[in-house]
């Protein structure tokens, strides 16, 4: 009997998805909210330069289907220990200070130049590039350059030779390179009014299951946003074709 309670407890964490309210928290508290109005910018730009019709704009709904992939792989009780870990003093604060949305890049630039001469320690080195890693998982980075950058010329090459290249191009490689050490320059800027014993809490906390499981499912969300884009643009090129 004990087995059996046992058993339904923990299929009803994976039964009942996470709530829409509780999404749309975690989306505040965690700043993902914003990321995501700065990506629907960089699409409707992508949109209007390639002049595709209004009623083939995928980033409309981009929140909602943000909000959806949430729910579909985020239990409601895994989404209330997400949430009462973005709730503690040490986790805002780093939400806060991260957020870079509204610095100019000459700062970032000049705090980089100084730091050739006043390194940061190494062992505060080591913590930022254990949160890049976690950040900017490579396979999802190299699904993700696929899925923005690479398929409709992927998809050309098909066309003219038959076949389509499996291994990593030079350019991909470059792009997770570039993204890193993006995150990384970002990190050392945003988490200067940190000190070290913060910046270790704030590790611990992002290596905790719930957290690296949600930083994916982040990640996820964001690429079949991207490849639903994507495949519009396709077929957009593919009308123009037969037109």
């Amino acid at each position: 009997m004990k087995k059996t309670v046992l058993l339904l407890v923990v299929v009803s964490q994976f039964i009942f998805g996470a709530t829409s309210e509780q999404v749309e928290k975690y989306m505040s508290l965690s700043h993902a909210d914003r990321s995501l109005l700065e990506i629907e910018m960089m699409l409707d730009s992508m949109r209007e330069s390639m002049k595709m019709a209004d009623n083939n704009d995928s980033s409309q709904d981009m929140g909602i289907a943000y909000r959806d992939y949430f729910e579909r792989h985020i239990s409601e009780n895994e989404m209330d220990e997400l949430l009462a870990l973005y709730r503690t003093p040490i986790m805002q604060l780093y939400v806060e200070e991260t957020d870079t949305t509204d610095i100019p890049a000459g700062e970032i630039e000049a705090f980089l130049s100084n730091l050739e001469e006043n390194p940061l320690s190494s062992e505060r080195k080591n913590i930022i590039k254990e949160l890049v890693d976690m950040l900017i998982d490579e396979e999802t980075m190299s699904k993700f350059y696929k899925t923005m950058m690479q398929r409709y010329f992927e998809k050309q090459k098909r066309d003219d030779n038959g076949s389509k290249e499996s291994k990593a191009t030079p350019q991909e490689k470059e792009f997770i390179s570039m993204m890193k050490n993006g995150v990384k320059q970002e990190l050392m800027y945003s988490t200067q009014t940190l000190n070290l014993e913060e910046l270790k809490e704030v590790n611990s906390i992002m290596k905790k299951g719930i957290m690296v499981k949600a930083t994916k499912v982040g990640r996820e969300a964001i690429i079949e946003i991207m490849d639903k884009f994507i495949k519009l643009i396709l077929s957009d090129v593919k009308r123009e074709k037969r037109g």
